[in-house]
């Protein structure tokens, strides 16, 4: 799915710096080295660094899924001053802050980021 977004948004002139959308992270996460694991880990927060906008994907039935590393990197992305923008619905208190722009959906992603 993130995936189909990531071409989206290139067609409107947004590039992505998240190398996971590759594929390369979607391995069975049990079976790599905790090497390979950080390794994972540090690309996610220079490919942070490398962008202007934080997009969290959160629709509903996300929330309690996962590994939580979209919390991490919420966090990171506010700390570091990003812009941060949630997509779908608020899942925790952060989403509360003032600077996290929400948005229902990918066509109203869409109008956020267009020129």
């Amino acid at each position: 799915m993130l995936v189909e977004v990531r071409g989206a948004l290139a067609r409107i002139g947004v590039g992505t710096t998240s190398r996971w959308l590759n594929g390369h992270h979607g391995i069975d996460f049990d079976a790599i080295s905790g090497e390979e694991r950080g390794r994972f880990a540090q690309e996610d927060l220079d490919d942070l660094d490398a962008a202007d906008t934080f997009v969290l994907w959160n629709p509903r039935h996300h929330h309690r899924g996962g590994r939580g590393g979209r919390h991490v990197e919420t966090g990171y992305a506010l700390a570091h001053g990003k812009r941060v923008i949630l997509v779908g619905e608020r899942e925790n208190v952060f989403h509360y802050l003032p600077e996290v722009e929400v948005v229902k959906d990918f066509p109203s992603l869409v109008e956020r980021l267009s020129p």
